[in-house]
């Protein structure tokens, strides 16, 4: 497996396929909605080889100063604004049947 930042080379791991894997990178940048910072992943299996991405953050639920609880991401409070633009079918529960049904 290697990992990217930026394009730069991090870091390379040989890991066993049956088995969950932690990894320590020297230098951490971490993903927020405001600096979206990802690394990039090459898994390389003989001949096979996926790439694909990720990000680093953490996320908790912690009490404020006035005593309620917060989502906090990255040690912060994060409070999140839009809408939820989701419909049920019966038909397909969270999925819609069709595409005309959607307009």
């Amino acid at each position: 497996m290697k990992i990217y930042y930026e394009g730069e080379f991090v870091q390379e791991n040989t890991i066993e396929t049956d088995q969950n894997v932690s990894i320590k990178l020297d230098e951490v940048h971490i993903w927020s909605p405001e600096k979206p910072k990802f690394y990039d992943v090459e898994v390389i299996y003989y001949e096979d080889i996926v790439e694909s991405y990720f990000g680093l953050c953490k996320y908790s639920i912690e009490k404020d100063n006035k005593g309620i609880l917060r989502f906090y991401l990255n040690n912060e409070p994060f409070y999140f604004n839009g809408v939820l633009d989701q419909s049920y079918w019966p038909e397909g529960l969270l999925t819609a049947p069709s595409d005309e049904a959607l307009v």
